[in-house]
């Protein structure tokens, strides 16, 4: 017969009770805890376990049970366990498995027959007699024969007991459980156990879990929160999510939109379920986004694209869309909190289940300030996993930070559908009799029940690290950088071919939702740089047709009631502002002559181009027919001053300096005695820094560096000018050590007259391809800049944010600032930069498993606004030849104006209906119908952080606007002032303009409350 119970563990005591076990060492001091609770063996000794340090271990006694964790295997002497069995103890050691454990100890104890006299004499009643009348009882003679659901109780009971000693230790908390109180119910539950009377079993480990609760009130006497945060995706879909579903703990599942939308089609049984559960609130839905795209680097608008079809496959399925923004993947940055306030979030989780950086400050609730001041809710303390024995040996210490530190404590508990972790399942019995270590609820529940946070915690750009580059060379994807550029590429093409048709429409008075564009985009980011085999070119195909109808309709709609035959071309300006900007020719037609809109021509054998000046969201039309003035030709008469000679290309505001040495650039600079602006090098960078031997006026000396070096076979001039200055360099990039050709390579250097913009363009052949990590191992451009004090800024969803770290990711630009000059690279897509100490960079172009061998810089001087070039550089002007010309309304002409050039026209959209004022904030009015009514809306983007008024002309003047969110909630209500809109920005913000040509319509009030006197 058993006496008493004795734990062993690897400490002093339980005030520095160890956290930092492996796996299995915490399992089984965790399961040693638990098992010793089994009420057959409380029924045995009646009294509760106790424990004792390994390192001083008690005294050899007859009946007792001692359990040694296997984490205290090296305290205890060779010997010491045999004569503890000599003695007549049982010792139970090497072993962590709850159900091998419970074998043991239920060995041990199996000698023991339930009493059946009283100890005063008196007569108790005997297993399976009717005590008091009350009914029959089960005859039991064995624990096997226990009720295992009670058992399993009993077990949880003894695990909720140690967290709570832990936690209140970790609260620096060491007033006593009512131990009395404790063993005198629990005892009392195992006795009536064995006896067979279950009811009192219940309500005695309920008075148990309450004892504990109280406890644990002492030193924290609010409400704790436990967030039980389950991952689905389709393919652990199966009957065993049902109970999880038809439960009534609550429960939040964290899937994208398009898991969600699998789920419904291939299993329709369970997504009911899924969506009776989120009507009755038991169940939430974590998310909102479609695919979880990699956002940091894409455009702004395959973001608001993802977001926006998620939230509305959500509403399709479940009748709510999310209120709590979270995801699995990378995706912060400082615009979220703006974006998922603006699309309909309340909340959002700042922190992933992903690699990748970003800021670690753990809190339960905080407000999240993005880069534009707008807040949003938010928690960022990580998970503990739920099927890790580690997660529970800590969560004491987790728990008590958030007691410690939170306005409101919470921890997250992630886990997928089907976990087996008895600690979880200890958690989920403990919370049933009383919420001792906290409560369950789900996310949207816990932010409307906490109050909200005073501080305001605000991260900056440089803080975030996607893990894309690294982890897709890992996983050995094709094209880990050139995927970006393709995307930015297919992107580009889709809103030019989308600003053409909505133009049409609008001209047209037509409304956008008419024209068919939803699906094309969809083709396009479903195309994006997550496909990793190659698919079919429907996009492509779509975004021609669009394309062509959209110049199609916008050039009739220019030419209409034109009455003269002078054939022309339009060339066509999708951007917001003013540029200068190089077009590619048709072959049939003559080129203009130089003059007017038109500040320069070149034609060779291989191409013949025009830099056309264009206004914002506007057109130029030029006749072409033999009878209209002819371009000028390129002969060296008429060359003035050429544009490249002794290896110096130039314009009229700088001059670039052809390395013959590298065939990279030597320097770029300003006329008279002005410093190096920029060079630029083509290199190979080894993983490890080498020594490498280096003569200098022949003296032979060490060097170390991490970089190849590059040398000129020939520099090749294409133009002279007098408009267009081209050359092209060949050469090779190889290892000073051993002199093997790593790389051949050809750049081309490309610059206009009265353009301040050079353009490089990059071409790799032979390419001995880099192995390894991505960041350390790779072909680039290596960039230098003379001003060690420069500001280096880059581009995060085009607004401008300083570089932080020395990896950086930036797909539109890196500008380099001081007082007196800006330089902006224009990246073309390439998303990965790397900073060299403080005058260094070097944009990362072919790593492991890139196979694109061509791209493109443009390096643009003096441009206070560096997206404006940034995208003027990746944005072609769309020539489009007419038969009949000019137009009625004249040769030049705009759309739409904006007079702040900080401030982006990035795209028109459809009207929006004020959303229901009486719906709860995770509805939404299912609506099939489009709103009323004829206009559109603009969408402005403020880049450079500045507060900006802005005033916006359209070709019609309005009659009534107003500022809306993404769901069409109204944010500000504008002016009209004459003919201009006059509005106010904030730094960073992102505003949808609605301009109405009809009345608006009226603003839905409440419905009425009816009242009865029934």
């Amino acid at each position: 017969m058993l006496n008493d119970v004795v734990i062993l563990i690897p400490c002093h005591s339980l005030e520095d009770f160890p956290t930092d076990l492996g796996e299995k060492p915490a399992e089984g001091i965790l399961n040693a805890f638990a098992v010793a609770w089994h009420p057959w063996v409380l029924a045995q000794t009646r009294s509760l376990p106790g424990w004792h340090r390994a390192d001083s271990p008690p005294e050899p006694i007859a009946g007792r049970l001692i359990v040694v964790p296997t984490a205290c295997d090296d305290r205890l002497e060779s010997d010491w366990i045999g004569r503890q069995r000599d003695a007549g103890s049982f010792v139970i050691s090497g072993i962590h498995k709850r159900d091998e454990l419970l074998t043991e100890i239920l060995t041990a104890a199996r000698g023991w027959i339930p009493p059946s006299q009283s100890a005063d004499g008196g007569t108790t009643p005997l297993v399976g007699e009717i005590p008091n009348g009350t009914g029959p009882t089960s005859v039991i003679s064995s624990p096997e024969q226990l009720d295992p659901e009670l058992v399993a109780d009993f077990l949880a009971l003894g695990t909720t007991h140690l967290l709570v000693e832990l936690l209140s230790r970790q609260m620096h908390y060491f007033g006593e459980i009512d131990e009395m109180r404790l063993r005198r119910e629990a005892v009392e539950a195992a006795e009536a156990l064995v006896a067979g009377r279950t009811e009192d079993v219940k309500q005695r480990l309920a008075n148990c879990f309450e004892a504990l609760h109280e406890a644990r009130e002492r030193f924290y006497p609010t409400d704790s929160y436990l967030l039980d945060m389950c991952l689905l995706v389709p393919n652990m879909v199966d009957d065993k999510l049902i109970p999880l579903l038809t439960d009534s703990k609550p429960l939040s599942f964290l899937m994208t939109a398009r898991d969600a939308d699998e789920i419904a089609r291939d299993k329709p049984e369970i997504a009911k379920l899924l969506r009776e559960a989120v009507q009755r609130e038991t169940v939430e839905v974590l998310g909102g986004e479609w695919s979880e795209v990699p956002s940091p680097l894409l455009p702004l608008e395959s973001i608001l694209h993802d977001i926006r079809r998620g939230r509305a496959t959500y509403q399709r399925l479940f009748r709510k869309e999310p209120t709590t923004w979270a995801r699995r993947r990378f995706g912060l940055h400082p615009l979220l909190p703006q974006i998922l306030t603006k699309s309909g979030y309340s909340a959002a989780c700042h922190f992933l289940l992903d690699d990748g950086i970003y800021p670690d400050s753990e809190n339960s609730k905080l407000r999240w300030e993005g880069c534009d001041n707008t807040t949003i809710d938010a928690i960022s303390r990580l998970p503990v996993a739920a099927d890790s024995a580690t997660s529970y040996l800590r969560l004491p210490q987790r728990l008590a930070e958030s007691m410690n530190q939170d306005q409101a404590a919470g921890l997250i508990i992630a886990r997928w559908p089907d976990v087996r972790s008895p600690f979880f399942a200890d958690l989920l019995r403990g919370v049933k009799y009383s919420p001792v270590i906290g409560r369950f609820a789900t996310f949207r529940e816990f932010f409307e029940r906490t109050d909200t946070p005073m501080r305001h915690s605000r991260y900056e750009a440089g803080e975030y690290l996607a893990p894309f580059l690294t982890r897709s060379v890992a996983a050995r994807e094709a094209n880990p950088i050139s995927r970006y550029v393709d995307h930015f590429d297919r992107r580009q093409r889709f809103d030019s071919a989308l600003w053409f048709r909505s133009i049409a429409a609008t001209l047209r008075g037509r409304r956008l939702h008419e024209i068919d564009s939803l699906n094309v985009e969809r083709l396009v980011e479903e195309a994006g740089p997550d496909v990793r085999t190659e698919g079919s070119s429907s996009h492509e195909t779509a975004i021609y047709e669009l394309a062509e109808a959209g110049q199609r309709e916008l050039a009739q709609t220019i030419l209409h009631g034109t009455t003269e035959k002078t054939p022309g071309v339009l060339v066509f300006n999708p951007l917001s502002f003013t540029r200068r900007v190089p077009v590619a020719w048709p072959d049939n037609l003559a080129l203009p002559a130089h003059g007017g809109v038109v500040k320069g021509v070149f034609e060779s054998e291989t191409a013949r181009q025009a830099l056309i000046e264009i206004p914002g969201c506007g057109f130029v039309w030029l006749p072409t027919s033999s009878g209209g003035r002819a371009a000028k030709r390129t002969t060296e008469e008429n060359l003035k001053t050429p544009l490249f000679e002794n290896n110096v290309l130039r314009n009229e505001f700088f001059e670039v300096h052809i390395s013959p040495e590298t065939g990279g650039i030597q320097r770029i600079k300003e006329y008279g005695r002005k410093p190096n602006r920029l060079s630029e090098q083509l290199a190979f960078r080894f993983p490890r820094e080498r020594s490498i031997t280096v003569t200098e006026d022949d003296r032979e000396f060490a060097e170390k560096s991490f970089y190849s070096a590059s040398r000129c076979h020939g520099v090749e001039v294409i133009s002279r000018g007098p408009w267009l200055g081209e050359v092209q360099t060949t050469g090779e990039i190889f290892d000073q050590k051993t002199d093997a050709v790593l790389a051949t390579f050809r750049q081309t250097f490309r610059l206009w007259r009265g353009r301040r913009v050079l353009d490089i363009d990059i071409e790799f052949d032979a390419v001995k391809m880099p192995d390894g990590e991505p960041w350390t191992n790779y072909f680039g451009v290596r960039w230098a800049w003379l001003d060690s004090t420069a500001a280096l800024t880059r581009s995060v969803l085009g607004t401008t944010q300083p570089v932080g770290q020395d990896r950086f990711e930036s797909p539109h630009y890196i500008e380099i600032a001081d007082d007196d000059t800006r330089t902006t690279i224009v990246t073309h897509g390439l998303p990965f930069h790397r900073k060299i100490g403080r005058r260094m960079c070097d944009s990362l172009l072919i790593v492991e498993g890139e196979t694109k061998r061509r791209f493109r810089f443009s390096i643009a001087f003096e441009q206070p606004y560096p997206l404006q070039a940034a995208i003027d550089s990746m944005t072609p002007a769309v020539v489009i030849p007419t038969e009949v010309g000019p137009p009625r309304c004249g040769t030049t002409g705009w759309f739409l104006h904006v007079d702040a050039p900080n401030v982006q026209l990035t795209r028109l959209t459809d009207l929006m209906d004020e959303p229901r004022t009486d719906a709860a904030s995770w509805e939404t009015a299912e609506t099939t119908e489009p709103p009323a009514g004829s206009g559109f809306a603009v969408r402005l983007q403020e880049t450079e952080g500045r507060r900006q008024s802005v005033a916006l002309r359209c070709f019609r003047t309005p009659l009534s606007v107003r500022l809306r969110d993404f769901t069409g909630r109204t944010t500000g209500q504008p002016r009209i002032d004459g003919d201009v809109v006059r509005l106010e920005l904030s730094p960073f913000e992102i505003a949808d303009l609605e301009l109405r040509f009809d009345p608006p319509p009226p603003v839905p009030q409440e419905s009425p409350t009816l009242t009865s006197d029934l």
